[in-house]
């Protein structure tokens, strides 16, 4: 089973995500902040992971800052 996690700041586009993923097989996670979703792809292996370049507490567009 494919994994994502979803860094996504909007609960409406996050929950879309989430619901689009899953019906497509996929096992999400999914989180609001920029930090946990950094610990979060630091403890798990993802094969995709979509990041909001919006974050209040982290800038998306900088991948370095998230993963």
């Amino acid at each position: 089973m494919k994994r994502a996690l979803i860094i996504e700041d909007d609960p409406d586009v996050a929950s879309s995500l989430v619901d689009l993923l899953s019906l497509e097989g996929c096992a999400v996670d999914s989180t609001e902040s920029g930090a946990e979703g950094e610990i979060l792809a630091e403890k798990n292996q993802y094969d995709v992971i979509i990041i909001d370049w919006g974050l209040p507490d982290k800038q998306g567009k900088d991948r370095k800052s998230v993963v």
